[in-house]
């Protein structure tokens, strides 16, 4: 009896987290998965200025063909967002934040080494035709080098999107994944 409560118990656990981080079959809605750690707190607004340093994964990526203009859409978005939220760029003082920030597919990097890289893993699962792009961003205390925030967000590439709905759709992740600073 005792194996077969551990067996039911079991099942529905695998069940809820199924269906936790599974992915609805409408592809028009943005599908992605988030999660982002407080390393120390702050307030951004005890900062007065941003320096942006893209980090790369040193190989090409297939399935992100145009790496150089994908980096610096993904650097404007997120100033736009960070400026929102009175941190603008400027040049390296005390009460400097370096923005560290860099994306790439499933095809460079593993949910494995995002984990090991970053210390989180949104975990999003998708389907074998689906393929994920990972976002990732760290908030570093310049005089320090002392991490204050990161956050990692992935979400399925969709195809068939013209220019202006994914940029949209990037303009949408990034402000939810720096929604909590």
């Amino acid at each position: 009896m005792q194996s077969l409560t551990t067996a039911l118990a079991l099942g529905c656990m695998a069940f809820m987290l199924s269906a936790c981080s599974s992915l609805p079959n409408d592809h028009n809605l943005a599908s992605y998965a988030m999660t982002t750690g407080v390393q120390k707190p702050f307030k951004i607004n005890h900062y007065n200025a941003a320096v942006y340093e893209p980090v790369y994964v040193p190989r090409e990526d297939p399935l992100v063909p145009k790496r150089d203009a994908a980096y610096t859409r993904l650097e404007n978005v997120i100033k736009v967002t960070l400026e929102s939220k009175g941190l603008h760029e400027g040049e390296m003082t005390d009460n400097t934040i370096r923005v560290r920030f860099g994306l790439a597919s499933e095809y460079l990097l593993s949910d494995a080494e995002l984990a090991s890289a970053m210390g989180l893993n949104p975990g999003l699962v998708t389907s074998q035709e689906d393929s994920k792009l990972t976002i990732g961003i760290t908030l570093i205390r310049a005089d320090t080098d002392e991490i204050l925030w990161n956050g990692a967000l992935q979400g399925v590439m969709l195809k068939g999107l013209d220019p202006e709905q994914r940029d949209q759709r990037l303009k949408q992740a990034v402000a939810t994944l720096l929604s909590s600073l």
